[in-house]
């Protein structure tokens, strides 16, 4: 981390250089870094999920409709 007595003397700062600008995006200078969930890493699990979910988009609207079948003929015992 770096002491903000320090940016404010105008040393430690970081040159940015001047590139072209891409349509559609914003350049975001902080002071502090942002946390960003989707560079976390995930769960076995979650990754395992979202796996199947891209390659069987179908899976778990089939699952929620079979127990909610199971569910109503349960139900009636």
């Amino acid at each position: 981390m770096v002491d903000p007595r320090v940016l404010a003397q105008g040393r430690g700062r970081v040159e940015i250089e001047e590139a072209t600008p891409v349509a559609g995006t914003v350049r975001l200078m902080t002071d502090e870094p942002i946390p960003v969930k989707s560079l976390e890493p995930a769960s076995p699990i979650s990754e395992r999920l979202q796996e199947i979910a891209t390659r069987r988009p179908w899976v778990f609207p089939a699952v929620l409709l079979a127990g909610a079948a199971l569910y109503l003929l349960l139900r009636r015992r």
